[in-house]
């Protein structure tokens, strides 16, 4: 095998850029432009400017990240339309580069490459049977393809002599085959003039080697790379060139019988030379920003299924004086409107009973987070009939173990309800109750620092942003003094951050320039009340977690004749949380004018009861349509998102955090398909309606 070093084409390990840039800068030059644009790559912006420099022109680069407003649909030529229109309102001559320098132009540098290799090829009298590389961007695997397919066919007898039906093969780090192939066939190819019938798939065989996904390694990919530089002294990156040899050497030992034929890499340029980090900032292969139930969910299942992967969870409240979970009615229950939130509160509950065993971490107890199997019942009046039996028909399906009552077997089944107003309830006791979210999460927590995640204090403010506009760094605002309230910055380094940050993920995602997330802070109230009338909290016929028509919710809370209660305002009655000191103040009003009336008319023995406490919490809600969102942000490509449960979070973390663990480590959804919670939805504006919301 030979490694061809396009590291060394120009400025040391700069890479496969400046064969484009000798290309797009001679036309920028041909032009007289005066400055470039550019965007979101950090590698091509620094090697323009010194390139161009070169020249004596009054060199200024135009970087794109965009950290203010992303727009929708937005792309590199849209943005650099603009840009180009407003310099040129200011007299200036701007000359426009394509993300990577791959457009129709910057491949010829690649075309070009393919004369160079052969006259390497013949100092060593040798010949290759394949060429393989690492893809990032299309313009190398649209060069390189179409440079040796044609070589091949001019010069017969030259080195490259192929064996193979498709003798070069790309090894892409992001994206799929699909988009390639067609950002090559409608985009690169016509611009540089070849015949319309000539398609990528006649010279290009497309490999996907994301691996855990775009700049995300697994401990054995990094050990192959680490092996590799140690005994040829040829620096891979594992971005791109490594993750390449990787695959290319595992297909090798997939398929014995092609290991006699010989191969060429092209090996890519790690950075721009000048850039080269040597930064001893900690570094963290996950940074979760959020250290709720979302976000230790999301450590205990990255570790369990990597053990080796070095965690940090973020976390501003440690006490969890202002936790939505903390301060949530504790419930899981299977009734929902969408498979999807069932299938995941399923999962909830089987975490649930195996919590014990699964949490269970030498030196400590086993954590019992005391589920009692108390039931839920949501009662409907004719106006929400059909809703309830679409929600029923849809439960079942799920596997849901729920049941339907009339009015008659409602009040069999509990004596002490007026059914006045309802037409049908939907009853799950199986499986559905209500649970000690403190104890609950601290055995997570537990768990996951026994695993080795490691929890830091702070709370995390900004991000650097590198290429792509991906994060590089996270800033986290410490409290140096509680008592003079001094701020003190820590940074870490990471590979990848889920925003687990509950009703405050808006503020995480500003600080990466993106202002579109709807997600907000909902106040929710929940009061605690006495009744004597122990018929209702007794025996089987003991108060479920019940949901009236109208939104207004109770259930017991142990014995002796406590029970909690709350209620959501409506739409049009609730508004933005502003501040953490609002929840100090429950909405008592609530309780007088809208909760007290409704619980009262539904158990007569609610009319006279005492209010023992009141507290209230938020919500992290989803303005949209009330449904989590989770998965990678479309404009920062290591961000992924577990945030928007509007009230059923707590119950739906430990399959959340399963959903984000997957993508982390594979890429795509292996147990429950969350597809229909990616952000995409917001983007285009389509709800993923859940009518279930308490």
């Amino acid at each position: 095998m030979f490694i061809k070093r396009d590291d060394f084409s120009g400025m040391e390990t700069s890479g496969n850029k400046i064969r484009k840039l000798e290309f797009l800068l001679a036309e920028a030059l041909d032009q007289k432009a005066d400055c470039i644009v550019t965007m979101l790559d950090a590698n091509l912006i620094q090697m323009s400017r010194q390139e161009y420099g070169k020249y004596g022109s009054e060199a200024m680069i135009k970087v794109g990240r965009l950290r203010f407003v992303l727009m929708l649909l937005n792309t590199v030529v849209l943005t650099n339309r603009r840009t180009c229109e407003r310099l040129r309102k200011e007299g200036r001559h701007p000359y426009a580069i394509p993300v990577g320098g791959s457009n129709g132009l910057g491949t010829w540098g690649y075309i070009q490459a393919i004369d160079e290799i052969n006259n390497q090829l013949k100092e060593f009298d040798a010949t290759i049977t394949d060429i393989a590389f690492a893809c990032g961007s299309g313009g190398t695997a649209a060069g390189i393809g179409l440079g040796s397919y044609l070589y091949a066919k001019a010069h017969p007898s030259a080195p490259l002599n192929f064996a193979a039906k498709i003798p070069v093969h790309a090894y892409i780090v992001c994206d799929n085959d699909e988009y390639f192939h067609g950002h090559i066939d409608g985009q690169i190819l016509p611009a540089m003039g070849a015949p319309s019938d000539m398609s990528s798939r006649q010279f290009l065989q497309i490999t996907n080697a994301q691996g855990t996904g775009y700049a995300r390694s697994t401990k054995k990919e990094l050990e192959f790379i680490y092996s590799v530089s140690r005994k040829t002294g040829v620096l891979m990156d594992p971005v791109y060139s490594g993750k390449a040899l990787f695959h290319l050497i595992r297909e090798l030992n997939e398929a014995p019988e092609t290991a006699g034929l010989t191969r060429a890499l092209a090996k890519r340029g790690l950075r721009f030379a000048s850039s080269v980090s040597t930064d001893e900032t900690p570094y963290y292969d996950v940074v979760v920003a959020g250290g709720g139930v979302m976000g230790f969910s999301t450590a205990y299942h990255l570790v369990t299924a990597v053990p080796n992967l070095k965690i940090a969870v973020v976390e501003k409240d440690p006490c969890y004086k202002y936790a939505s979970a903390i301060l949530s009615a504790g419930g899981i229950r299977h009734q929902f409107s969408e498979t999807e939130n069932i299938q995941m509160s399923l999962y909830g509950t089987e975490f649930l009973r195996n919590l014990g065993t699964n949490m269970k971490v030498d030196g400590h107890d086993a954590p019992d987070v005391q589920f009692v199997e108390g039931g839920y019942m949501f009662l409907a009046s004719e106006r929400g009939l059909d809703v309830l039996h679409q929600n029923y028909a849809t439960q079942k399906a799920a596997g849901a173990d729920v049941q339907l009552l009339d009015p008659v077997a409602l009040k069999k089944r509990f004596p002490w309800i007026n059914p006045d107003g309802v037409e049908q309830a939907i009853l799950g006791m199986k499986d559905q109750g209500w649970f000690d979210p403190w104890a609950f999460l601290n055995a997570m927590k537990r768990k996951s620092v026994s695993l080795g995640v490691d929890v830091l204090e702070g709370e995390v403010k900004h991000f650097d942003l590198g290429g792509q506009n991906q994060i590089e760094k996270v800033h986290i605002e410490v409290k140096s003094s509680p008592e003079c309230g001094d701020m003190r910055f820590n940074s870490v380094r990471a590979g990848v951050v889920v925003n687990a940050a509950g009703c405050w993920s808006s503020k995480l995602l500003e600080a990466c320039g993106s202002f579109d997330y709807p997600v907000k802070p909902r106040k929710r109230s929940m009061f605690a009340f006495h009744c004597d009338a122990e018929e209702i909290w007794k025996g089987e016929a003991a108060t479920p977690l019940v949901v009236d028509p109208n939104g207004v919710y109770f259930r017991r809370e142990g014995a002796g004749g406590r029970f909690v209660c709350g209620w959501s305002p409506e739409p049009e009655d609730d508004y933005d949380g502003q501040s953490t000191d609002e929840l100090d103040f429950p909405d008592h009003d609530h309780f007088e004018e809208q909760i007290w009336p409704t619980i009262a008319h539904r158990v007569k023995s609610f009319e006279c009861i005492k209010v023992l406490s009141a507290w209230a919490g938020y919500y992290d809600y989803n303005t949209l349509d009330q449904n989590a969102i989770i998965g990678l942000h479309p404009d920062v490509p290591n961000m992924y998102l577990v945030n928007g449960f509007s009230g059923h979070g707590l119950q739906q973390s430990p399959a959340a955090g399963r959903a984000i663990s997957e993508l982390v480590v594979h890429d795509e959804f292996k147990t429950i398909d969350c597809s229909r919670f990616s952000f995409d939805r917001v983007r285009a504006n389509e709800p993923f309606l859940e009518q279930g919301i308490v």
